[in-house]
């Protein structure tokens, strides 16, 4: 009865028979791909991500600021003309002194002509009284002629007094040893009273000045450790006082070079806090996930997120004050990948 009705069915669609014998086929076809792939997906490794680790470790971190200063002589000074004249430089700007050396002069007519004036009468005030004196001595005078050269004997050694005053303040000697600066006045100029003439530098103390702004200024004390082209020097004083000009507090250190120029700046790092013995990670180990701070620690070949607490930085360091102990193998590189419990493997350690 069945087979005759199937039979009557298969005589029905024979113009259909290919078109169902292709579905018929495709059905077998895609049962068999999903038997396959169900299988092939069974047996896959795990996914694992490869990244680059750092053990925990104690170690010292500060934070510096940097400051510009300007290399200055300790001693040094500027020359003020204090007449007026011409100027005539008798030495050349770098060149060395010793103290007292005669480094210029202002050529004044009228001063010098005044002093050999007054060397003059003082001599034949001199020679006057002398000779008075002698004359009173052979009753040949009175006392009251030897008073009055002696008034006129006090009067010119006064006048040559004020000349020679007024001749030494056209000669420059050096008040120090030392080495000479720019002129700021060319040779032959007319100079006239308080011009600056020329400043003399004492190289062998020099020191570097820097200002500290206001805000740091009182956190930081007198032989704190800086660093001056990598090397390290103890400040030798901060002025406790905010200045009018700059609003910061001027600060030098001693500042011991053979090769440099006075004038020339310098990089200053001046350490401002310092935490010795603790745990410290580059800063790309951190993780900043909604609001959070964190690091990924391999634990069991697995990436593990543990939140963390921060304290000082520098540059591309930070010290995790809290979440990370010593020996801890934190990721520092590939955590973009990662989420929390996937495997990892340790590509490189750093």
């Amino acid at each position: 009865m069945i087979l005759t009705y199937v039979k009557q069915i298969w005589e029905k669609t024979r113009h259909s028979r290919p078109v169902i014998v292709s579905a018929a086929l495709l059905f077998v076809i895609l049962i068999g791909y999903k038997i396959v792939a169900s299988f092939t997906v069974s047996i896959l490794p795990i996914e694992t991500k490869v990244v680059e680790v750092e053990t925990a470790a104690l170690h010292n971190i500060a934070v510096t600021a940097r400051f510009i200063g300007t290399v200055r002589a300790h001693h040094s000074t500027t020359l003020i003309a204090k007449a007026t004249g011409t100027l005539d430089s008798l030495l050349n700007a770098g060149q060395w002194v010793k103290k007292g050396t005669l480094i210029a002069r202002v050529d004044n007519a009228d001063i010098e002509k005044s002093y050999e004036l007054s060397v003059a009468a003082e001599n034949i005030a001199q020679d006057q009284y002398n000779r008075i004196l002698n004359l009173e001595k052979k009753g040949a005078s009175s006392k009251a002629a030897v008073e009055e050269k002696k008034h006129a004997l006090i009067g010119a050694q006064k006048s040559l007094a004020e000349a020679k005053i007024a001749l030494d303040k056209i000669y420059f000697y050096a008040p120090f040893d030392g080495v000479i600066g720019v002129f700021k006045a060319r040779e032959g100029a007319q100079v006239q009273e308080a011009d600056p003439i020329v400043s003399l530098y004492d190289m062998a103390s020099l020191i570097v000045e820097f200002d500290i702004p206001a805000s740091l200024s009182l956190a930081i004390k007198d032989h704190q450790p800086i660093q001056i082209n990598g090397k390290v020097y103890p400040l030798t004083h901060v002025q406790k006082m905010i200045d009018e000009e700059t609003g910061a507090c001027p600060a030098y250190v001693t500042y011991p070079c053979n090769d440099c120029l006075i004038g020339a700046t310098v990089d200053v790092d001046l350490v401002i806090e310092q935490h010795t013995d603790v745990i410290v990670l580059p800063f790309d180990a951190i993780v900043f996930k909604d609001g959070n701070i964190f690091v990924y620690l391999v634990k069991g070949g697995k990436a593990t997120l543990i939140p963390v607490t921060l304290g000082l930085r520098e540059k591309d360091k930070i010290e995790v004050t809290e979440g990370v102990a010593v020996g801890d193998q934190v990721i520092v590189a590939g955590q973009s990948r990662l989420y929390p419990e996937i495997a990892v493997t340790v590509h490189q350690e750093k």
